[in-house]
């Protein structure tokens, strides 16, 4: 390290030959802050380009002209960051080494020439939690910038970050909330926190920051698009609760399908907020279109069948869409058993509405179609739990058991053997 600091402070050093060309005014102070700053200035354009090598070189010439400029230090901490990050992905680990240690240089320069600055501890925060991937380390730079400056809010963004990254999700959520009382316009804080609250499926505190986020614009098209897809989510989550959330999600799904109007989820998705709001002719058009985009994914089908079974109580419909996925080669256990358990519930739908209108008319030979739907249903149980795993296999059984039951009453009404 002490050799890298002498090459460095040696190539920030003036050269002879560039010194000797330059003219000594009798007052050279104004010539020197100018000089600096137009190195600089190219040397962002570069860095903005990506150019590293050329940033590297006019930050240093800014340098020559003031050894003290902290922010030459860092976006020359930047610069060197990216060239270790092209010798990374050739696979050149001793170069890589070599500029990960010069940026650390001059990352640590800023500290010695400010103590109250702590930008530099937040580079190497950066440097250590985020391209190299050491976590702890990088725990460690950021909390020493928020140290020197508690206010530092990129730096408790930066922490936050790696706390979520090692799983420590109490950690990152308080250090998140930290940061937005300090920066509440922030995008990237709102954004991060607001994912992260998605992710932890904590669906209505994730809604306001992510709609914040919009609200303030976001430049990256990916992270808007991952922004508006976790606010669909929480929206038909939340929606269960207060149905007017759904007009929500289908405003995002609009600006979605805008963007990509051949991705099935999207319908998909849409056809449930429209279910939620009662709209069932555009739910329905919606599953048909997802079936459309997707038809040899069972998925598709069986969103719809679970729509017409359970919310609109199309039970022949139902079935019809379920023998579909029946149809299907090569079918996963999982839809399988999916399958068999919702056409049973369908077949069981069906027994209790003949069943009813039997009674209500005093037919017995209604009692007995009933029966046989029982009958079917029970069937359908029964080659769920050959596929099933998990609670859908103890709701089979427990199916069973319910259908069983219905199946002898109406048996028993159908042959007069029991009243009504």
């Amino acid at each position: 390290m002490k050799i890298l600091i002498i090459i460095f402070i040696f190539m920030v050093s003036v050269p002879r030959a560039f010194a000797q060309s330059q003219p000594a005014p009798e007052d050279t102070t104004p010539q020197v802050v100018d000089s600096c700053k137009v190195w600089f200035s190219i040397g962002h354009d570069y860095l903005l380009k990506k150019r590293w090598s050329d940033a590297i070189r006019n930050y240093r010439r800014a340098l020559c002209f003031n050894e003290n400029f902290i922010p030459a230090y860092l976006e020359l901490g930047r610069a060197f960051l990216g060239k270790a990050g092209e010798y990374l992905q050739k696979g050149i680990g001793d170069s890589a080494d070599m500029f990960f240690d010069s940026a650390e240089v001059a990352y640590r320069k800023v500290a010695e020439i400010d103590s109250t600055d702590s930008r530099g501890w937040q580079g190497l925060g950066f440097m250590y939690g985020v391209v190299k991937k050491e976590y702890d380390k990088g725990i460690e730079f950021y909390r020493k910038a928020i140290e020197v400056d508690p206010n530092n809010a990129d730096a408790l963004y930066g922490l936050a970050k790696l706390y979520e990254n090692i799983g420590s999700k109490e950690k990152a959520d308080s250090v998140y909330k930290d940061a937005i009382s300090k920066k509440p316009n922030s995008v990237g804080l709102r954004v991060s926190y607001g994912l992260f609250l998605s992710e932890d499926k904590r669906y209505g505190e994730c809604i306001p920051h992510l709609e914040k986020a919009l609200e303030l614009g976001i430049d990256d098209p990916k992270k808007e698009k991952d922004v508006r897809t976790a606010l669909v989510k929480a929206y038909l989550q939340e929606g269960k609760k207060n149905p007017k959330l759904y007009s929500k999600a289908v405003k995002q799904i609009d600006e979605l399908i805008k963007e990509d109007s051949l991705n099935y989820v999207n319908y998909l998705n849409r056809a449930e907020a429209y279910g939620g709001l009662g709209k069932k002719s555009q739910a329905l058009a919606d599953y048909d279109k997802a079936i459309q985009l997707a038809p040899e994914n069972p998925i598709v089908y069986i969103k719809k069948a679970v729509y017409l079974l359970y919310e609109l109580k199309k039970y022949n419909d139902a079935i019809t869409t379920i023998n579909k996925v029946l149809q299907f080669e090569n079918l996963d256990d999982y839809y399988k058993s999916l399958a068999y358990f919702l056409r049973g519930d369908a077949y069981y739908g069906l027994g209790g509405t003949t069943y009813n209108r039997a009674k209500k008319n005093k037919d017995r030979e209604g009692a007995g179609q009933a029966y046989k739907y029982y009958q079917r249903a029970i069937q359908d149980y029964k080659t769920a739990l050959n596929f099933a795993t998990g609670s859908l296999k103890n709701q089979a059984s427990s199916r069973i058991e319910k259908a069983t039951k219905a199946s002898k009453k109406a048996y028993g009404v159908w042959k007069g053997i029991e009243p009504w």
